[in-house]
């Protein structure tokens, strides 16, 4: 999806794609990272010299940088910690840079991000059958009521779901190590990312979160930038 996010004629608001720009760039970055380390795990595997210690940190002298043997490293790498600690540190980060793309379009649009607070109840508001907590997700519907936005990807509640899940995902990292503790938390995460009660990411995890952030993402970016030149003509 990141291949076709760009979209096939510049916005309107150089602002605004300026700022699209960056947050696409930023998840590809992400998914470069996530990529390198796949390869390079695959790569290490095949070619580990055996009997030998690898420094985290060329700085210092051994008794004062981190130190792994190829022993421990094989472990890590045979029982999926390494790539599992790279997707959850990718879910934190595309997370953050969801949230700070959404504040950043408030003053590109002429919005306060701080009254956003004032839509608490998005069933009623928005004839949802589900609602949110999430602030971020709720700044998005406050952007759509006040611009009076139309035939938009959340007139539904698919990405309150969707997004949703990645979000509580990242919260359950950050909050609780990985460990699904709270009720809210436990009906938002599928199976299809969970081991019982611990946050398990598959192999295309990453992948379709991605997808996720920017199919819709993209679609209201484009609503906003239809606004804008509406506004100046």
């Amino acid at each position: 999806m990141l291949n076709s996010a760009k979209f096939t004629k510049p916005l309107y608001s150089n602002h605004l794609q300026e700022c699209y720009d960056s947050y696409i760039n930023n998840l590809r970055q992400i998914a470069a990272i996530n990529l390198i380390s796949r390869i390079a795990e695959e790569s290490f595997m095949e070619v580990i010299p055996t009997d030998i210690k690898f420094n985290l940190s060329d700085n210092f002298d051994e008794s004062a940088t981190t130190v792994f043997d190829d022993n421990e490293l094989i472990e890590l790498s045979q029982e999926g910690h390494i790539q599992q600690i790279t997707r959850q540190q990718a879910v934190i980060s595309m997370c953050s840079l969801f949230e700070h793309y959404v504040n950043n379009l408030f003053p590109i649009i002429n919005l306060c991000g701080n009254k956003a607070k004032k839509y608490i109840n998005l069933k009623d508001d928005f004839n949802l059958k589900v609602s949110t907590g999430n602030e971020t997700l709720r700044k998005i519907y406050f952007i759509i009521k006040e611009l009076e936005i139309k035939n938009h990807p959340f007139e539904h509640e698919q990405p309150i779901k969707l997004l949703g899940q990645i979000i509580s995902i990242r919260n359950v990292l950050v909050h609780t190590g990985g460990v699904i503790s709270q009720k809210k938390h436990d009906s938002a995460i599928t199976n299809a990312h969970r081991s019982g009660n611990q946050i398990q990411l598959g192999d295309n995890a990453i992948d379709d979160f991605l997808h996720r952030f920017v199919i819709h993402m993209r679609v209201l970016t484009s609503k906003l930038d239809d606004h804008l030149s509406e506004i100046k003509a």
